[in-house]
């Protein structure tokens, strides 16, 4: 039974995992969380909150890391978040093009300084 995108991406949102001891160093918190799945494509929608005085102390790149099913990385994208255009929070988009999301395992999701 092949899956319809709706399915896949329910499936997927799943899947994510955060760390929050790294939201937590970073001052956010990354919520309400949605993926669209196409052919060869994935979306992920997110929310990203401050959680001090609705600002973050410094710019930082929020990454998705794709796993298959041997918890093997197929592929990392990451969205640059600048502390100048931040205040309390931002809807972000991540786009991930040429990759099959049926191998996807799990997604995870963090800030990092590079």
């Amino acid at each position: 039974v092949k899956l319809t995108s709706k399915q896949i991406a329910k499936k997927l949102v799943k899947k994510i995992e955060r760390i929050d001891a790294f939201e937590d160093k970073f001052g956010i918190l990354i919520d309400n969380t949605s993926i669209n799945v196409d052919d060869n494509s994935i979306d992920i929608f997110l929310e990203i909150s401050a959680t001090k005085d609705n600002t973050i102390n410094k710019s930082f790149y929020l990454k998705c890391i794709y796993y298959d099913n041997d918890n093997s990385i197929i592929d990392i994208t990451q969205k640059y978040v600048d502390k100048d255009d931040f205040f309390a929070f931002s809807t972000i988009k991540i786009s991930k093009y040429g990759i099959d999301s049926a191998n996807i395992s799990k997604i995870r999701i963090y800030p990092s300084n590079q």
